[in-house]
């Protein structure tokens, strides 16, 4: 009996953890709008965006400045001397403020994010 009890709260608790989690797929014009607004953080790196397709990547104290801009509802950047374009779906969890980018090969790499001052 208390063996089934602790499995149904577990059972609970999962089921609750899972039922916050809220990711949603952006649409082109909602990654315009977040992007400028935020900056993100991964494990070892930081990204900023300008409204004006400016972007800036921090990896281990090393920046990187590229371009972004929409193609077909996707988040899509290049970065010099590479002038090939990736494009990537965006996700993202407004509650957890997490962001997931989902590459053309399935490449998957999620980061938190946090909402910039004025």
């Amino acid at each position: 009996m208390t063996f089934r009890i602790i499995i149904n709260s577990v059972v609970l608790v999962v089921s609750t953890t899972i039922s916050f989690a809220q990711e949603r797929t952006l649409t082109g014009e909602e990654i315009s709008n977040l992007l400028p607004t935020i900056k993100v953080k991964g494990e070892s790196y930081t990204q900023t965006f300008t409204p004006k397709g400016l972007t800036t990547y921090i990896y281990d104290g090393r920046p990187s400045e590229g371009r972004w801009m929409i193609q077909d509802n996707q988040y899509c950047s290049t970065w010099p001397p590479n002038n090939a374009i990736e494009c990537y779906d965006v996700l993202v969890d407004e509650t957890q403020k997490s962001i997931t980018w989902i590459g053309a090969r399935n490449s998957v790499s999620k980061a938190t994010y946090k909402i910039l001052e004025n």
